[in-house]
């Protein structure tokens, strides 16, 4: 269980952080000096799944309720 919990972490941290250096201006800078000028989208794909994976495994560990509601 906390091995899943790590991995779900990670995934939605990675995702994250793949989307903010996607988006970030100096991505932009870099690309636009050395002169590659095509908009590659595997990127955010990969990162929009990561982020997706990782909460469905985060959301499918979460800890059932235990009482019962009579």
């Amino acid at each position: 269980m906390k091995a899943l919990l790590i991995i779900g972490c990670g995934l939605v941290g990675f995702g994250v952080v793949s989307l903010a250096y996607f988006a970030s201006p100096i991505r932009i800078l870099l690309e636009a000096s050395v002169g590659q000028q095509k908009l590659d989208l595997l990127i955010p794909t990969m990162s929009g799944a990561a982020i997706l994976i990782g909460a469905a495994i985060l959301f499918a560990i979460r800890p059932k309720s235990t009482t019962d509601k009579k």
